[in-house]
């Protein structure tokens, strides 16, 4: 409860019967949903020292059981020892090296619109992933550079997708048995893996922790956290009608039949996590008293 994890909560808002929604959630097959389990180990042992996926984790332990139904039919592999530590489904590889790609070719793409990164360092990071001929001449086609850094991204993107693609194929056989230890992005031939740590760099330097990124990040922890200091106390003990109204403003299907501590956290979780930033933020402003909703 106290390092809260994505990963996992993909996982639960996937499979989980929320209230009025029916039994079967979203109904996907278990290899789509063993797919994005990039850390599938539970939430206790994935915090432990030493455990192989770096204090990450794929499952809560409301989720254990299902996810163990799902790993013993689709013949995952159990890593040995007292922790439940599963070997990545094969899935996992592609699902994963899909995320590395968007993020780090996207947001070069996203930086240039808001002007962070100017079209020559956004080219100078894109041009060794372009391994297409007369690259150069192509781009002199473009007058707009939105357009020229818009056509980079897309053959970057496609270099890669071939050479994962690839790699994944040559591996198959260790990624089959467990036995391939890293993700496809860190195992792809060079110099294109030098080209995408380059990207990576520049990300974090200049993108990830640009002023006005940081000014939301900042923000947007003490709104989660105003939010969850509201809703937490007033869904354990209701015990008053600020409490009761408050209750009120939880959607129905995120709320629980369940009568234990740890069962309606996770409602006020599930709730607060699956907000987007605009409604988090309004929500939060109204409830601390910053704003008033229309009187009229």
């Amino acid at each position: 409860m106290t390092h809260f994890e994505g990963n996992a909560n993909a996982l639960r808002l996937l499979t989980h019967p929320f209230a009025g929604k029916g039994r079967g959630s979203l109904a996907l097959t278990y290899s789509t949903i063993a797919s994005i389990a990039k850390y599938p180990c539970s939430s206790v042992a994935g915090h432990k020292k030493g455990v192989i996926y770096r204090k990450k984790y794929g499952f809560f332990a409301s989720e254990q059981q299902d996810f163990e139904k799902i790993a013993q039919d689709l013949g995952l592999i159990r890593v040995e020892g007292d922790e439940l530590i599963y070997k990545r489904h094969p899935l996992v590889y592609l699902v994963e090296a899909a995320d590395d790609i968007c993020y780090n070719v996207v947001d070069l793409e996203d930086a240039h619109r808001l002007k962070i990164l100017s079209y020559e360092e956004v080219k100078a990071l894109l041009m060794p992933l372009c391994t297409i001929p007369r690259m150069e001449e192509r781009l002199e086609e473009f007058d707009d550079t939105d357009a020229k850094v818009g056509y980079l991204r897309a053959i970057a993107i496609n270099t890669l997708v071939n050479k994962c693609s690839n790699l994944f194929y040559d591996k198959q056989e260790e990624i089959m048995n467990g036995d391939f230890n890293s993700s496809l992005m860190d195992a792809i031939e060079e110099p294109l893996r030098s080209a995408m740590k380059a990207i990576e760099s520049v990300s974090v330097k200049k993108i990830y922790n640009y002023s006005s990124v940081v000014q939301k990040e900042v923000a947007g922890y003490k709104v989660m956290g105003g939010l969850l200091e509201e809703f937490v106390p007033a869904y354990l003990k209701n015990n008053s009608k600020y409490h009761s109204k408050l209750i009120e403003l939880i959607p129905k299907q995120f709320l629980t039949k369940a009568d234990d501590d740890y069962s309606k956290i996770q409602t006020i979780l599930d709730f607060v996590s699956g907000m987007t930033d605009l409604y988090a933020v309004e929500l939060f402003r109204k409830i601390k008293g910053i704003s008033f909703p229309s009187m009229s």
